[in-house]
This record gives C-alpha cells, structure tokens and sequence, in this order.
C-alpha cells in the first residue's frame, strides 16, 4: 500500500498531465479527499505527540517571558542609575 504522501504526488503529478476538465474533475476530488483524509491523520499524531517541558518549569522557576524579560531590563536600569547616583553623591561629584 502507498503511503499517503505518496498517493496525493501522484496525484498531484497526473492531475498535472490532464487537460480536458472532464478528466481532471474526477482527479480533483480524489485529491482534495486523500488531503483531508492526510491532514487528518497529522492532527491525530500530533495531539498524541508528548509537549517539551521546559526544564526551568520543573524546578519552580517559570520561564521567561516577553513581559518578565522587560520588567527585569527595567528592575535592572534602575538599580542601575541608583548605583550611579550613589557612587557619584560618595565620590562628591
């Protein structure tokens, strides 16, 4: 037996070589069914497939995110500009 991939190039491929409407109709149809059929069978292995747990997530630290990266750039100037103004006011510039 053909594996799916297979079935749909062919198809594919001699839907390619036909001219007249009345021959690709019926080759259309059987493309457009082993399509759906295929896509269905992807959705099937996919939503069996085990999701990658990120390790930071096992251990309580959860992951970075866009928002958490930015508030610690912002915790991070802060302290920053802090260090700064402090090691300035020491120094009496």
């Amino acid at each position: 037996m053909l594996r799916m991939e297979d079935k749909i190039r062919g198809l594919c491929l001699e839907l390619l070589s036909k001219t007249g409407d009345e021959e690709v109709g019926p080759i259309l149809t059987e493309l457009r069914e082993a399509l759906h059929q295929h896509i269905k069978l992807l959705r099937e292995r996919v939503s069996a497939y085990p999701y990658f747990v990120e390790r930071r997530g096992r251990h309580g630290i959860s992951p970075l995110n866009k928002q958490n990266r930015e508030t610690a750039t912002k915790e991070t100037r802060t302290t920053e500009t802090r260090t700064k103004e402090t090691s300035a006011t020491e120094t009496g510039i």
